[in-house]
């Protein structure tokens, strides 16, 4: 989304500062915000708001109760994201467990007209889920939309819808406020130039590069930094990211530690899949089977040099510095990012807090306009942060994720100052894993799966690059050597020891983990699987963790886990082994697994462990597909096949047995894929239509008994 996320507005006051200041003008603008979303899009609505005479009374939901009370306001819009498995965001939950109040009555919110957007991403099934809903009981207590409401897909792009709401939302307060309407443009036009005949990041074709152009309003500067050259600071002591809490943190961050980090797949996978088992004993961050954790992960540092190399500040990338406000600023609010460490080095800055890597959003395109010295190059940016250029920036940066240094490396005219990314780039956010273990085998430890995520150069991409995190991680186990070498004289110095690695890489040996592989390729694995010692990770636990089987154990389970989907599920099957072994007479419900990948012999994900739950009687029924080998063409080459094989037997187990069904994996089109499928299984089987299957699926969700936990 195109929209600075740094603090703005909130509230105007009197002389005295004792009371919020009576404007006919004024509107309440509030926002639920998991990771800074809809914080920064109700920051620029404000700063709109501000540039057409409104103005905006801004607050996070959090806030209920103690800077406003809903039932007391007239005009109110609200911005809130959808997290987890649709739930609301953390910050805005007291707010809705508030107004889902059954004592309320049914005129409590007659006086409110308001208007609502929603950010969520169609990916996932409960789309906008938090914002449908919380429409829908605001209608429920009487108040009156004067607006209507919006659901920005992240899917496609949040400015796809959430930029022309915006746009036409302020005349619609300004409407309803009774005001006088501005016809003045907010944003000037800036005159058309010929450009190249071919479409890519840097050139445009017809009719964008003949059209004139509405850019967005220039933020204003707010920051500045000064560079301490007598001073010292130490980076290793400073908390992480200034020890701003984390979204969706339900601990403090942790460090654990690294006991192994296996290669699961054959070298001659497409993917790479790797587990990796931690230590969390002492750290009091307990799990269930099916939880996730956060990893909080560095930028690369080859990418932190690159950046401050070609911003020209390579030789001042480990003097201290002190980031403030600008005095004057004419920015409201203005305020150094809670996340940065307001004394720091420009190192620390660009490897633990900032997020470089993200596309850039508009407002920061606007921004670097100002310090492109090439005309070409300056229009070109025009182009990519303008309304009329929104399909080029969708193609072009966002789609093939074109990050900061990428940018700068195709506009070499560009040389903005470093507060221009301080104040624009997003936080450095920590990647959830899903846990693929259970605490009753293994309390002290968890172990997460992932594959490797390769990133070539191309589409704008100036470099070769793997997954921010999955790459950090990879990683860790070259630090076996650099450290044996560290410990020879060689310097081997971390710049955060909140990501150091120490120790000597003596083999501590985690549980052994048979992927079925040939003797040579398991031979060449083994070399690779070296045990780390002292290699610590920071990590926290999360909230919102409702991937969790039932506690009554005769219930039946259906488990779709296709690729590193089925983590979590083995997790599932750990705990079901060893409540068996400890309550042998205890009956237990049938369990079927839907598992599938390329190739058998090469990414067959814990193959061996697999079937022995099936030789344990674990796993009832154990369906494998493999999509990439040869076979029978009659042969099932994904879940889906599986599932329609046995089709008559999975609706017996959700109708008549009263089975939960878990999918876990890719949202994009396996989530999707599996879904259709059980709509032409109950259709076949059943004789229902596709409202009735709708209903069907929907009563399940509602009562726990489908889940989902899926990542894009």
């Amino acid at each position: 989304m195109n929209y600075p996320n740094e603090s703005f507005f909130h509230g105007q006051r009197s002389s005295e500062g004792a009371m919020p200041v009576i404007l006919n003008n004024r509107f309440l603008l509030l926002y639920g915000s998991q990771t800074g979303q809809a914080k920064a899009i109700a920051e620029d609505i404000a700063e709109k708001a501000e540039a057409k005479g409104l103005h905006a009374d801004i607050h996070c939901l959090s806030q209920t109760e103690k800077k406003f009370k809903i039932e007391r306001e007239s005009c109110v819009v609200l911005v809130i994201s959808t997290t987890g498995d649709g739930e609301p965001p953390d910050t805005a939950l007291k707010f809705v467990r508030h107004l889902k109040k059954k004592t309320l009555k049914s005129d409590y919110l007659s006086t409110l007209n308001y208007t609502l957007l929603g950010l969520g991403d169609s990916n996932y099934t409960n789309f906008c889920n938090c914002g449908k809903t919380l429409n829908q009981r605001l209608l429920e207590l009487s108040a009156k939309p004067f607006y209507p409401p919006g659901w920005a897909d992240d899917a496609v792009g949040l400015e796809v819808v959430a930029e022309p709401w915006i746009e036409n939302l302020i005349p619609a307060i300004t409407h309803f406020l009774k005001l006088p309407l501005d016809n003045n443009q907010s944003a000037r036009s800036i005159g058309c130039k010929k450009e190249r005949d071919t479409g890519s990041l840097m050139n445009s074709v017809p009719p964008l590069s003949e059209s004139s152009l509405t850019v967005p309003i220039l933020s204003p500067e707010y920051l500045k930094v000064d560079f301490l050259d007598t001073e010292t600071v130490n980076v290793d002591e400073l908390p992480l990211q200034n020890g701003c809490s984390f979204p969706s943190a339900a601990s403090p961050v942790v460090m654990a530690t690294v006991q192994s980090i296996c290669t699961l797949t054959a070298p001659s996978s497409v993917k790479k899949a790797l587990a990796v088992t931690i230590s969390i004993a002492g750290t009091g961050i307990t799990y269930q089977a099916g939880d996730a954790i956060s990893v909080v992960c560095p930028n690369p540092p080859e990418e932190v040099e690159a950046l401050l190399k070609r911003l020209g500040l390579q030789d001042k990338a480990d003097t201290p510095m002190q980031i403030s406000v600008i005095e004057g600023t004419k920015k409201k609010s203005a305020a150094v990012p809670k996340h940065v460490p307001p004394k720091c080095t420009l190192h620390h800055l660009f490897t633990t807090c900032l997020d470089f890597r993200e596309p850039p959003k508009k407002a920061l395109l606007r921004a670097l306009m100002e310090y492109t010295s090439d005309a070409s190059h300056q229009r070109r940016l025009q182009e990519l942060c303008s309304k009329q250029g929104a399909v080029d920036y969708t193609c072009f940066i966002r789609e093939p994720s074109v990050g900061v240094l990428d940018l700068l490396d195709c506009f070499t005219s560009c040389m903005p100052p470093v507060t221009c990314l301080i104040e624009h780039l997003s936080r450095l956010q920590p990647r959830p894993y899903s846990v693929c273990t259970s605490s009753r085998r293994y309390p002290d430890s968890l172990q997460f799966v992932f594959n490797v995520v390769e990133i070539p150069a191309g589409s704008g991409r100036s470099y070769h690059r793997k997954g921010l995190c999955t790459g950090w991680l990879e990683g860790l186990r070259s630090g076996v050597s650099a450290m044996s070498k560290a410990e020879d004289g060689g310097d081997n110095r971390s710049e955060d020891s909140k990501f150091s690695m120490t120790g000597d890489g003596d083999k501590t040996g985690s549980e052994a983990m048979n992927t079925g592989f040939g003797d040579s390729e398991q031979l060449s694995l083994q070399m690779q699987n070296l045990s780390l010692n002292n290699v610590k990770i920071p990590i926290f636990a999360r909230t919102n963790q409702n991937f969790h089987q039932p506690d009554d154990l005769t219930i039946p389970l259906i488990l779709i886990g296709p690729g590193t989907g089925v983590a979590p599920l083995i997790g599932f099957l750990q705990e079901r082994a060893e409540l068996k072994r400890k309550n042998p007479e205890v009956h237990h419900g049938e369990v079927w697994l839907f598992y599938g990948c390329r190739h058998r012999d090469r990414d067959y994900l814990f193959r061996d462990t697999l079937e022995a739950f099936v030789t344990s009687s674990v796993v009832t029924r154990l369906c494998v597909s493999f999509s990439r080998d040869d076979q029978p063409a009659d042969a099932p080459r994904y879940v889906q096949d599986n599932m329609r094989r046995h089709g008559g037997d999975l609706v017996t187990l959700i109708q008549d047995k009263g089975a939960c069904v878990y999918v876990c994996g890719d949202a994009r089109n396996m989530a999707k894929d599996v879904n259709e499928t059980f709509v032409d299984i109950f259709a076949e089987h059943k004789g229902l239509t596709k409202d009735d299957i709708s209903g069907l699926f929907m009563k399940l969700r509602l009562e726990k008994r489908y889940r989902e936990d899926v990542w894009t």
